[in-house]
């Protein structure tokens, strides 16, 4: 199976400012994603961006560029499914295997995604796609004021090892067949497998204070990761 590895990437973030390029560690974002997916199991990247900056970065980093349209890059006009369908669609043909990877996930490296892709490739008859997750267990609140997961009037307190867990997406693996997404334009499909990523592996940066979080782990990680 010929596998595929897509780093979407525009610019413009404005909750942390360029953050695509923003240097975490040694690598900006999208360098330091680059490398992590030059594993033994992914065949070749692929940094699709409008950008000429990050599309400079691809070949700097020894990833494909692919020039996405202007529409799709823009979050604002285009929903999830336009930006995934105008970047697979860019993708050459003969790829069986898509890994779908953000640049925000600082601390998936190519053990991760090579262990995603071995369980993919061995159980593809039991599910369609890969989607990892965190895994949540403690005393959940909806946003009318409800309890979701226990009942915090009854006559003993539930403590959070009992209650059923749930799990959210972290974003930052996604697996599929490529004809797959290609049909539903989407990160998954209808019978996804679960990889469950700690805290830290999980880590998404979304805002500042995720950067600045990240800038306080990255070199313990990445001298146990022994990457560099």
């Amino acid at each position: 199976m010929k596998v595929a590895a897509l780093i979407p990437a525009r610019s413009g973030s404005v909750r942390v400012t360029d953050k695509n390029v923003r240097v975490l560690g040694k690598y900006p974002l999208l360098a330091r994603k680059i490398k992590q997916l030059q594993s033994g199991r992914i065949d070749e990247v692929f940094l699709g961006s409008n950008d000429p900056n990050y599309l400079g970065i691809a070949e700097e980093y020894g990833a494909t560029p692919i020039l996405r349209s202007d529409f799709s890059c823009n979050e604002e006009e285009a929903s999830a499914n336009d930006m995934i369908a105008d970047f697979v669609k860019r993708i050459p043909e003969d790829f069986d295997v898509i890994v779908w990877a953000h640049c925000t996930n600082p601390f998936l490296f190519g053990r991760h995604y090579d262990a995603a892709i071995t369980l993919f490739q061995e159980n593809s008859d039991s599910f369609d796609s890969i989607l990892s997750v965190q895994r949540v267990q403690n005393h959940m609140w909806a946003s009318e004021g409800k309890p979701v997961n226990y009942n915090p009037w009854s006559e003993t307190h539930a403590l959070a090892k009992s209650l059923e867990p749930v799990f959210f997406q972290t974003g930052g693996i996604f697996i599929q067949w490529a004809t797959n997404m290609k049909e539903n334009s989407y990160f998954f499909g209808e019978k996804p497998k679960f990889i469950i990523h700690d805290e830290i592996e999980s880590t998404d940066i979304d805002t500042e204070l995720d950067f600045l979080i990240a800038e306080n782990l990255v070199q313990l990680i990445d001298e146990k990761e022994n990457f560099s």
